[in-house]
């Protein structure tokens, strides 16, 4: 796996990474994934000191074998986009099953119920399921349907 990183990223920042990359391997390995290429998106700093922030945490490019992480420094956000490798499909009832599962061997016990309600609470899709394991619905988020 090829982690490619912007020439105008800093160290520091490239540092902060090597957690969750390590974990990224992990998981790939073990679910026999093939991914290629890790592209580690970065933002800049403009003149007064901020970044841009409405940014992806992680896009998948299953057909290229391609993962790109801008702001997902986290296990679900791994999860959540090696499932996309793995069914080679977008947020769909049998996409939300894989991250489900993945969730199930890749997290630890007790974090397994949080991470399924947050993806129930975002994908649509993810509800039923999350109803089916739970015994109840998915709490949501005010103003989203």
């Amino acid at each position: 796996m090829q982690i490619i990183v912007p020439p105008d990223k800093p160290a520091a920042d490239t540092a902060r990474w090597q957690p969750i990359l390590r974990y990224l391997q992990r998981v790939v390995d073990g679910e026999h994934v093939r991914l290629d290429t890790v592209y580690l998106h970065h933002h800049p700093r403009r003149p007064d000191g901020s970044r841009q922030v409405a940014c992806f945490c992680g896009e998948a490019d299953w057909q290229d074998h391609a993962l790109t992480l801008c702001g997902g420094q986290d296990r679900i956000t791994i999860l959540h986009e090696i499932a996309h490798m793995i069914v080679e499909d977008h947020h769909t009832a049998i996409w939300s099953a894989e991250t489900m599962r993945l969730h199930r061997v890749w997290l630890p016990a007790d974090q397994v119920q949080h991470a399924d309600r947050l993806l129930a609470i975002e994908y649509r899709k993810a509800r039923g399921l999350y109803r089916s394991v739970y015994g109840a619905p998915a709490p949501r988020l005010r103003g989203r349907v």
